[in-house]
């Protein structure tokens, strides 16, 4: 976990992400799949968020945006993680059981 502030953290993974190059369709979006080939295009996200320079950012980015939303206003695939990957480590950094 980084202590940078989060609009700088924010401006360096929209600059160097991967996914911000990707060319996305109303169908074909691997971060917010919304089709019945969800998690074949998770898999894909995954893939290009493994080789992500930024990839650690981009998942603390989502954490500190997400930390005060309800569970059902998270999704998608950011840094790797999908959402209930992502309210676990919300909740650990809060020290909330399961």
């Amino acid at each position: 976990m980084t202590t940078e502030p989060t609009m700088l953290l924010e401006k360096r993974v929209y600059a160097r992400g991967l996914c911000t190059k990707a060319v996305l369709t109303a169908d074909l979006d691997p971060w917010f799949p919304a089709t019945e080939q969800e998690s074949a295009l998770e898999e894909v996200a995954r893939r290009v968020c493994a080789g992500c320079p930024v990839k650690d950012d981009c998942g603390e980015l989502a954490l500190r945006k997400e930390r005060g939303l309800s569970r059902d206003r998270i999704h998608g695939i950011f840094g790797g993680m999908a959402p209930h990957q992502r309210i676990a480590a919300i909740q650990a950094r809060r020290g909330v059981a399961r």
